[in-house]
């Protein structure tokens, strides 16, 4: 496989246009996401992942070092790092020609998810507010049974005597 992979003109690649651009299966993606935390690809909301051109770069690289070099995955996952740690120190500050498209795609998706989070967390102070809500009104409805088994009680006592 060359290097330099040519990719459609297009921000997000679905798992099969991936799986056909690397010649791996799909399954194959979905356990190299598990064992590559850096690999995360956005969801839509429908579940689909949607890949953009740094985690297919990423992809290539991975495969290159499984499948070419015959590193492990456990090996492959220790270069990365290295590589990243290296790259970090030698660029400290570099702007990455080449890489503003998917930069503006990662903050898009990073927007996306601050979004779901925010709505996520109104949903569950909703929730919170009114499960509190209903255990008051049960709270206020058991101590007005407590009352009437207390009055029923006393009748009963008063009958007997």
């Amino acid at each position: 496989m060359s290097s330099k992979l040519e990719l459609p003109d297009q921000l997000y690649f679905k798992i099969g246009e991936v799986a056909r651009l690397l010649d791996v299966p799909p399954h194959v993606l979905r356990y190299w996401e598990d064992e590559f935390p850096r690999l995360r690809p956005h969801k839509s909301r429908g579940g689909q992942r949607l890949y953009r051109r740094a985690d297919i770069e990423l992809l290539v690289r991975i495969k290159t070092l499984t499948r070419d070099e015959g590193f492990t995955i456990a090996g492959a996952r220790k270069e990365l790092a290295r590589q990243q740690t290296s790259h970090r120190a030698g660029d400290a500050g570099a702007v990455r020609p080449g890489h503003e498209e998917s930069d503006i795609a990662d903050v898009a998706a990073l927007r996306e998810e601050v979004e779901r989070l925010k709505a996520e967390r109104i949903i569950l102070a909703t929730a919170r507010a009114t499960a509190t809500r209903r255990l008051e009104e049960q709270r206020q409805a058991l101590f007005g049974l407590r009352a009437e088994v207390v009055a029923l009680l006393e009748s009963l006592d008063q009958r007997k005597t």
